[in-house]
């Protein structure tokens, strides 16, 4: 018999221990019971318990719908106010059917109520619901012009455009309201009682004063606008184009001479080019955040070769003080010809030196105010030859370097038109430049 197939012997206590070659032989025979011992359960086994990861997931609970179970306590109000919560009980059901009364946390618009307004949408987590409601007119008592010295002169080439203006609706509750010519029911007539539309040509009502009624409800205003022979030209009515086609527009370029695009009806500057909302500016507009080195130019057209004389409305912004937040409490006169040139169809416009933007404010004022900042003034610079076709006015504000050369002023003690509160010039606001054709 082969030697690996005889029997083993068992060595008697005190034998010595096995041969290395017999323990490697019954490790090997041994090695395939005790794996059996340790492995999976047989069929016959009882299952084992499944791992955390093997468990299944349970189902995530959501919001299946939203209804109203009771409604609030005043579902009629008078239009400007606002809606009231006040007894609303919502109730939520969720995907397990399980319900539950929602009485806060919920959300809705504040809002001033209008008479067009029939429902009001409530919204918690992912749904909403929307409560029905009764909106009443309330009595008018007057009707009134909010926007004090704002500008209503208008060119026969330029829209007249009232769009900007703000009336002060008073109410038989007290409570009063801002009307434009845009709210729903106010309508304009002229003083023929002709339907007047907004953003007419101003040539529709020919050179000279006119009366414009402006009627609200049972209400009305009347309004004196002037229309000149020519252009007037907001400052802030840019044309991005490449190459536009209107009648009259504004482009305007950066310090490095690289037109730039312009932002309008913006209720504050965001550090370019740009038009800020202002009620008393014409057009309720004006273009700020002009720098040293900006330019702009005007662009009109003329069916006649004729002269004109030019007229541009402009702010200082030159701040002597200001509150420490910025805002400004005193600004400085201007003069126009230290702070931009001219030029009219490539051709400079002389400019005298007693044309002066008004500063405002004064140097005991504590309470700083932007409005400081708009204090606008109508100045003539100079007359220009008009040609058939295309004309452009250009102007170009002065340099920093120029401006730094100025003599030092002996309330801030920097150059003359740097801010006090700052490195940056005082650059004026424009708000409109005005062609009257001879």
């Amino acid at each position: 018999m082969p030697e690996s197939l005889k029997p083993l012997s068992i060595k008697k206590k005190g034998n010595k221990t096995m041969s290395k070659k017999r323990k490697q032989i019954l490790f090997a025979l041994l090695l395939p019971l005790v794996l059996i011992g340790c492995g999976k359960n047989t069929a016959t086994d009882k299952p084992s318990t499944p791992s955390i990861s093997q468990k299944k997931p349970s189902t995530k609970i959501t919001l299946k719908s939203l209804s109203i179970k009771t409604m609030p306590n005043k579902t009629t109000y008078k239009e400007n106010e606002v809606f009231e919560s006040d007894g609303l009980v919502l109730l939520a059901t969720y995907s397990d059917e399980s319900e539950k009364e929602i009485k806060s946390g919920y959300s809705f618009t504040e809002d001033p109520l209008t008479l067009d307004t029939k429902e009001v949408i409530v919204r918690y987590s992912t749904k909403s619901v929307t409560v029905p409601i009764k909106v009443e007119a309330l009595i008018l008592k007057s009707l009134s012009l909010k926007t004090e010295g704002a500008r209503l002169d208008f060119g026969t080439k330029s829209e007249i455009d009232l769009s900007g203006l703000e009336f002060l609706a008073t109410y038989d509750n007290g409570t009063t309201g801002v009307v434009t010519i845009e709210t729903a029911g106010v309508s304009m007539k002229d003083e023929k009682e002709k339907d007047f539309q907004n953003k007419t040509l101003g040539s529709v009502l020919g050179e000279g004063e006119h009366t414009i009624t402006v009627n609200y409800r049972e209400k009305s205003v009347k309004l004196i606008i002037h229309i000149i022979n020519g252009y007037k030209i907001e400052a802030e009515s840019a044309s991005n184009e490449e190459n536009p086609t209107k009648e009259s527009y504004v482009k305007a370029k950066d310090a490095s001479g690289n037109y730039v695009t312009i932002a309008t009806n913006l209720n504050t500057g965001n550090g370019s080019i740009c038009g800020i909302k202002e009620s008393k500016a014409s057009g309720g507009q004006f273009l700020g955040g002009l720098k040293a080195g900006s330019t702009i130019e005007f662009y009109f057209t003329s069916t006649i070769a004729t002269k004109a004389t030019i007229n541009i409305s402009a702010a200082s912004n030159w701040v002597l003080k200001d509150d420490g937040a910025n805002k400004p409490t005193w600004t400085g006169d201007c003069q126009v010809n230290e702070v931009f040139e001219a030029s009219a169809n490539g051709k400079p416009v002389f400019i005298s030196d007693d044309v002066v933007l008004k500063g405002s404010g004064n140097k005991d004022n504590t309470v700083g105010d932007y409005k400081l900042y708009r204090n606008f003034t109508d100045v003539d610079f100079g007359t220009m030859d008009v040609k058939v076709g295309t004309n452009m006015i250009s102007i170009q504000f002065m340099s920093a370097e120029v401006f730094a050369s100025y003599p030092k002023s002996e309330i801030t003690g920097k150059p003359k038109y740097q801010n006090s509160t700052n490195s940056n010039y005082g650059v004026p606001g424009i708000d409109y430049l005005q062609v009257t054709l001879n």
